[in-house]
């Protein structure tokens, strides 16, 4: 199992290559179980400490938008 990747928020197309890296040379070919991504809801916008290793940003008043990097789960080789 692969946990706690983060990348920049301000990186999205790096941190989607990683994941879909990941995804595509490890999970699916059953060498792990799981990738997790730690703390994808914040971005350096959302937090006090300016927290950078989210992958989200501020969409609105009290709304949130994932960055590419999250579409990297769900996009298939």
């Amino acid at each position: 199992m692969i946990c706690e990747v983060g990348m920049p928020y301000n990186e999205p197309d790096r941190a989607y290559d990683l994941l879909k890296y990941l995804k595509d040379n490890g999970w699916a070919q059953g060498r792990f179980e799981g990738i997790f991504y730690w703390e994808p809801e914040v971005g350096a916008d959302l937090l006090p400490d300016h927290y950078i290793l989210g992958a989200a940003v501020t969409a609105g008043e009290n709304r949130l938008r994932f960055t590419k990097a999250m579409s990297a789960y769900a996009d298939s080789r």
